[in-house]
C-alpha cells in the first residue's frame, strides 16, 4: 500500500509536468498580434547636465545603466532609478580617454566600449569603471557583441569587398579566431554594413545599414537560415561623394533581440515613422508586429527583462519603456 501511494504520486508529478511544458509550449507557440510600450523610466533632460548626447547603452543582469556621452567623452553609470553613480574619461587617445565614443556592451563584470576615431575596443570594470585593457582591432568597427569572456564579434566597414563580408571573432588579445562570411561580394560602397546580434544557439541575426536585407544566418557552417526584406520594390537613394556612390539614407539601423526570441529592428529614413518604428519578426523571420517610438533614435536596447531603451531630446535624455505583448 505504501509504494502504490508513491507510484500514484510519482504519475502525478510526470503528469504534472508533462502539462506545465505543454501549456508553456503553447504559450510561447503562440502568435504576437500587438506591441505597446510605455514609459517607466526617464534620465536626463534638456535643462540638466546628466546626459549631454549619449551614443551607446548597456545594462547589466542588476539592472544598472551604463552608456557613452560623445559630447563630455565620458562613460556613465546610473543605478536602476536613474540615479547617476559613475562619470569615467576625457578627452584623448590614452587608455581610459575618447575622442568619440560610440557603442557599449557589458558582458561578465565588464564594458566594452569602442571610439570612432581611436581603433579597438577598451575594457572597463562595470563595477567601478576603472580602466582594464584595450583590446586591438585595426578596421573601423560598425558593430560588436560578446560571445564569451574570451572572444568578441566585430564587424567593419569594408569600402570594396572582394572575397565577401564577414563577421570576425577575435580573442582579448585581438588576434582573428574565426570569420563569420554573412554577404557575397558586393561592390557597392559600404554595402556590407551591419547590425547584429546573436542568440543563445550561436544562430547571428543581421540588419543591413544600407540595404533591405535581414538575415538569420547558422554559426557553426555559415548556412543562411532565412532572409527578409520589409519594403517590397525599395531603390535605395545614392549620392556622388568624389568618386564614390554611396548610400544616401539608412535602410535600418540597429538590431536588437527579447528574452523569447523575437527580433527588433529599428527603421530608418524610408519607414513610415523616420527613425521611430521598430519592426519584430519572430525566430522563423515572420514580421509580427511594428509600433513606433514617441521621439526619434539611433539605437535600441532590450534588457533581460525585455525593458526597451531608446533615445529622446536630441541625445539629452535616455527613455526606458515597458514592452508589452498582446497574443
Amino acid at each position: 500500500m505504501f509504494r502504490s501511494r508513491h507510484w500514484v504520486l510519482l504519475v502525478e508529478v510526470i503528469l504534472f509536468i508533462q502539462l506545465f511544458r505543454f501549456s508553456t509550449a503553447v504559450l510561447y507557440s503562440q502568435s504576437i498580434k500587438n506591441i505597446t510600450i510605455s514609459e517607466v523610466l526617464s534620465i536626463g533632460s534638456e535643462e540638466s547636465e546628466e546626459l549631454y548626447q549619449w551614443a551607446g547603452i548597456a545594462t547589466d543582469d542588476a539592472g544598472f545603466i551604463y552608456v557613452s556621452d560623445a559630447m563630455d567623452y565620458s562613460i556613465k553609470k546610473f543605478d536602476p532609478n536613474g540615479t547617476l553613480l559613475l562619470r569615467v574619461g576625457r578627452k584623448g587617445r590614452g587608455p581610459g580617454e575618447f575622442m568619440a565614443p560610440r557603442l557599449l556592451r557589458y558582458y561578465g563584470g565588464r564594458i566594452y566600449i569602442n571610439d570612432q576615431f581611436n581603433p579597438g575596443l577598451q575594457v572597463f570594470a562595470a563595477k567601478t569603471l576603472n580602466y582594464l585593457n584595450h583590446i586591438p582591432f585595426e578596421k573601423p568597427i560598425a558593430d560588436f557583441r560578446l560571445l564569451s569572456a574570451n572572444q568578441v564579434a566585430v564587424s567593419s566597414v569594408e569600402f570594396s569587398p572582394n572575397d565577401g563580408c564577414y563577421i570576425f571573432v577575435v580573442d582579448t588579445l585581438g588576434t582573428t579566431k574565426e570569420r563569420l562570411k554573412f554577404s557575397k561580394p558586393d561592390n557597392s560602397f559600404m554595402s556590407n554594413m551591419v547590425s547584429f546580434i546573436f542568440d543563445k544557439s550561436n544562430h547571428a541575426y543581421f540588419a543591413f545599414t544600407w540595404k533591405d536585407r535581414i538575415m538569420k544566418i547558422k554559426r557553426a557552417d555559415e548556412t543562411k537560415l532565412w532572409e527578409r526584406s520589409l519594403f517590397p520594390n525599395l531603390s535605395v537613394e545614392v549620392q556622388k561623394v568624389v568618386e564614390f556612390e554611396i548610400p544616401k539614407h539608412i535602410v535600418y539601423k540597429d538590431i536588437a533581440l527579447d528574452t523569447l526570441g523575437n527580433i527588433f529592428i529599428l527603421g530608418g529614413y524610408y519607414s513610415k515613422n523616420r527613425s521611430k518604428d521598430v519592426y519584430v519578426l519572430n525566430k522563423d523571420g515572420q514580421h509580427v508586429a511594428t509600433f513606433a517610438l514617441p521621439e526619434p533614435s539611433h539605437t535600441i536596447h532590450l534588457d533581460n527583462h525585455n525593458n526597451l531603451y531608446s533615445r529622446a531630446g536630441l541625445g539629452t535624455i535616455l527613455k526606458k519603456y515597458a514592452v508589452r505583448y498582446e497574443y
